[in-house]
């Protein structure tokens, strides 16, 4: 019956498809059912497992796992949830229960909640990959081939399969969405926890060798089978609904409980027999805390830095849109009036000192004067004298405040990567949207991670932005869920496409805003010009965020190392906790 952990690896690992709002709103209920049903096979796959009279000692698991369980927000914390609700069932069970036929309760119950921790630990790492590049190009030209066997006719360039159809020809880029890469990932943390319970040590390796093989076959088959699906029904939500994403990794489970048998996992709990503490457990316990310290300081510490005086400069010179020198009034009517950034200068005036830059070039001399340089919406490209001092502006400690926006209308996004790529970032040719529905997307901000310009924020609802390519070592300003982005296009008035339903759009987790450390100065990349606009610049959490960015600019960065020594002692304390349990004979997992 262990052939069963794989099914309820596989509905461990589905049910945060409802929990967790990728592509669609939370249905905890439908997360519920598959979390029950998956512990429920774990439970019955590890029904044979020994258990032995734990020590009470045990019992002072349960503080530090109640504060974890407090601290940590839902969804995050359903692992830590059914881990003690597994632990204290394994008490009762011990020492009320005289029946032995329930213990696989309790194990299969902190075996799934093990499962899920870790699934909610890697959530960020996942979030980080996908929405910093969500393009697979190197897998098209296999995908193509492998399409033309099954009859349809296809073709690459530029890393888009265009598949021919009797009525047109339809785009498909290769993302790691379309491919079902987080369903696989969930499904390949558990799976290294169960190969490594294996008894048969020599059998590990090639176990993981051998799942990384076919989840990459699976991907591209996968891939496959669903282009050929919507060929034949143009229904593009195969590629996104949580529930064909679900029916979809059935054959990938049954596949692995064929082919990787798990007759030798073994959980021998002979280890909490006895409460021992000796040097060695006391060292494994120092090491294991301070990976986790270290892993949450990668990504939850920020440089508090040290304060400017707040001079910010607004350049006019190299944009005519969202004006800043002609104030909204009731005489004055139109699109430029409509589409102003002047109540905002003047209100970010009341905070800071701003000025306005009509009529120079940004020279090292000019920017000197100033702590912020904001370019907003260039309508006029930049020398390479310009790109040069503004860069070096930044190192030397200044903070740069880069707007673009949608489908690089006015070709303002082609101008800014102009000055971005000095840095990594990229302002994007597309268009966002709600995923499904084609509104407006909203940013919700989950509290885990929270980034300083965004954690006085509710909600901010975006009016249309492009998205961001950004370096791994960028920060995750806004991270979008539950939209989808579609390809500008030069033939349409604001570029934007007739239609925003076709199989070259991008979706899941998107990079809306991002920031970054350069020397000693900051940079911040936003993706949506208009929420800053006189009509709207004092709704939607949009003036949060405007101080948010401002203020996070306003500061000379003084421990930017930080984050790399978190790194390294991360690395460093991992492979010592590895060792340390190695050597341990007495630790038998």
């Amino acid at each position: 019956m262990k052939c069963l952990i794989w099914s309820g690896l596989f509905f461990l690992s589905v049910s945060w498809l409802f929990f967790i709002p990728i592509f669609n709103s939370p249905n905890s209920e439908i997360g519920v059912f598959l979390l029950a049903v998956g512990i429920l096979c774990n439970t019955i796959g590890l029904q044979k497992s020994k258990t032995v009279v734990t020590d009470k000692k045990y019992l002072m698991l349960f503080p530090p796992l109640l504060i974890s369980f407090y601290l940590i927000h839902y969804p995050y914390n359903i692992g830590l949830l059914v881990l003690m609700l597994g632990l204290f069932l394994h008490f009762i069970v011990e020492y009320l229960s005289k029946s032995k036929k329930i213990d696989a309760i309790p194990i299969g119950m902190s075996f799934s909640g093990i499962i899920l921790m870790l699934q909610a630990g890697f959530f960020p790492i996942y979030a980080i990959f996908v929405s910093h590049g969500h393009r697979v190009d190197f897998l098209s030209p296999i995908i193509s081939m492998i399409t033309n066997l099954f009859g349809l006719n296809t073709a690459v360039s530029h890393g888009i399969v265009f598949v021919q159809t009797f009525q047109q020809v339809y785009p498909f880029t290769t993302t790691w969405e379309k491919l079902g890469f987080f369903p696989w990932f969930n499904m390949l943390i558990g799976s290294l926890l169960i190969i490594f319970l294996m008894s048969r040590k020599r059998m590990i390796f090639l176990y993981v060798i051998g799942f990384f093989i076919i989840g990459i076959v699976y991907f591209i088959l996968r891939y496959v089978f669903f282009i050929y699906i919507f060929s034949h029904t143009m229904n593009l939500s195969i590629f996104w609904n949580p529930f064909y994403l679900l029916l979809s990794f059935i054959p990938l489970t049954l596949l692995l409980t064929k082919l990787f048998p798990l007759d030798d996992v073994r959980i021998d709990f002979d280890f909490l027999k006895y409460y021992r503490l000796n040097r060695s457990h006391i060292l494994t316990i120092v090491m294991v805390f301070l990976f986790l310290f270290s892993t949450i300081g990668v990504f939850a510490f920020q440089d508090p830095g040290n304060k400017k005086s707040g001079r910010i400069l607004i350049d006019e010179f190299h944009s005519e849109w969202e004006d800043t020198t002609k104030a909204l009034d009731k005489e004055w009517y139109g699109v430029l009036s409509t589409y102003n950034y002047y109540s905002w200068a003047e209100w970010l005036d009341h905070y800071y000192s701003v000025s306005r830059n009509t009529n120079k070039t940004l020279t090292t001399e000019l920017l000197n004067d100033y702590d912020i340089l904001i370019l907003k919406c260039p309508t006029n490209g930049y020398s390479d004298k310009e790109i040069k001092d503004i860069t070096l502006f930044v190192e030397n400690g200044g903070g740069l405040f880069l707007i673009g926006d949608h489908t690089n209308v006015f070709g303002m996004n082609t101008y800014l990567n102009q000055i971005s790529e000095e840095f990594g970032i990229k302002f994007k040719t597309d268009a966002t949207y709600e995923l499904g529905t084609g509104e407006m997307s909203t940013f919700k901000p989950n509290n885990m991670f929270l980034h300083p310009i965004v954690q006085h924020i509710e909600e901010f609802n975006f009016l249309t932005s492009c998205t961001l390519q950004a370096p791994l070592n960028s920060e995750n300003v806004i991270i979008g869920n539950k939209i989808m982005s579609e390809p500008g296009t030069y033939s349409t008035e604001n570029f934007f496409r007739e239609s925003i339903n076709t199989p070259e759009c991008e979706y899941g987790l998107l990079l809306q805003a991002t920031s970054l450390k350069y020397g000693k100065g900051r940079v911040v990349a936003f993706s949506d010009s208009t929420c800053f606009s006189s009509f709207c610049v004092f709704t939607d959490g949009y003036k949060e965020f405007s101080l948010g960015a401002i203020d996070y600019l306003n500061r000379y960065n003084i421990y930017s190392y930080i984050n790399a020594a978190f790194s390294g002692v991360a690395l460093i304390t991992f492979f010592g906790v590895i060792y340390l349990l190695k050597k341990d004979k007495k630790a038998k997992i």
